[in-house]
C-alpha cells in the first residue's frame, strides 16, 4: 500500500475528499435530502452555499480555526471539511452541523494528510 500511495501525487490526493464505506441506503437517503434541500449535492456547494448551509456554532468554529492553524489548511481544504461535516450531519439527521460532525470531518482530513505525506506510521 505504501508504494501505491507514493505513486499518487499530492495534488491528486487533495481532490479526493475521503473514502469511507457507507451502506447504500444511507447514501441514497443523504443524496435525496441534499437535492431536496438545495437542488444539488453537498460536494457541489459553492462559497455562498457553504456560508448558508455549513454555518457553525461558536465551539465548532473554534475547532475548525484550530485545525486550520495547526494543520496549515488552505481555504479549499477548509471548505472541503465544511462540506464533509455537512454530509456527516445529514447522515446523523442533524439539522445543522454539530461539534461532533466537524470533529469527525477534521479527523478524516488529518487521516488524508497523514496518507498523502507518505507515512503510514
Amino acid at each position: 500500500m505504501q508504494r501505491y500511495l507514493e505513486k499518487i501525487s499530492g495534488p491528486l490526493l487533495d481532490r479526493i475528499d475521503l473514502i469511507v464505506n457507507v451502506p447504500r441506503d444511507c447514501i441514497m437517503r443523504c443524496r435525496n435530502l441534499q437535492k431536496e434541500r438545495c437542488g444539488k449535492l453537498n460536494s457541489d456547494l459553492d462559497n455562498p452555499d457553504i456560508e448558508w448551509l455549513c454555518a457553525l456554532d461558536q465551539a465548532s468554529e473554534k475547532l475548525l480555526a484550530t485545525a486550520v492553524d495547526k494543520l496549515k489548511l488552505s481555504a479549499r481544504a477548509c471548505h472541503r471539511i465544511l462540506k464533509i461535516a455537512r454530509t456527516i450531519a445529514d447522515m446523523n439527521n442533524h439539522e445543522s452541523i454539530e461539534l461532533g460532525d466537524i470533529t469527525e470531518a477534521v479527523a478524516y482530513r488529518r487521516m488524508d494528510l497523514h496518507f498523502s505525506s507518505g507515512s503510514l506510521t
